[in-house]
C-alpha cells in the first residue's frame, strides 16, 4: 500500500482520476465543463444544479444563458434552465 504525505492510501485516489461508468439506469454525474455545457443545452428534463450564489454570474457567463433559481439555503442555490 502506497501512502501520500497525509497518510491516505494513494490507490484510493484512483476513483478521483478514473471515472467509473454510471450504475445501470442512471446517467453520468461528473462532467468537465465542456461536457457539462453540452448536457445543460440538451438535457430534457433540464439539469438541476446546486451552486454557491456568488458563482451564478460566472456560470451564466460560461453557459451564455441565464439560470432559473428554484430554491436557496444560506449561500447555496438550486438552479435550472429558465
Amino acid at each position: 500500500m502506497r501512502q501520500n504525505i497525509s497518510g491516505q492510501d494513494v490507490d484510493d485516489l484512483t476513483g478521483i482520476v478514473d471515472r467509473p461508468d454510471p450504475a445501470p439506469g442512471h446517467g453520468k454525474i461528473l462532467f468537465n465543463f465542456a461536457e457539462f455545457s453540452d448536457a445543460w443545452k440538451k438535457a430534457n428534463p433540464p439539469l438541476l444544479v446546486f451552486a454557491k450564489a456568488k458563482t451564478l454570474l460566472r456560470l451564466e457567463s460560461q453557459l451564455a444563458e441565464g439560470t432559473k433559481k428554484l430554491a436557496g439555503v444560506d449561500e447555496y442555490v438550486l438552479v435550472s434552465k429558465p
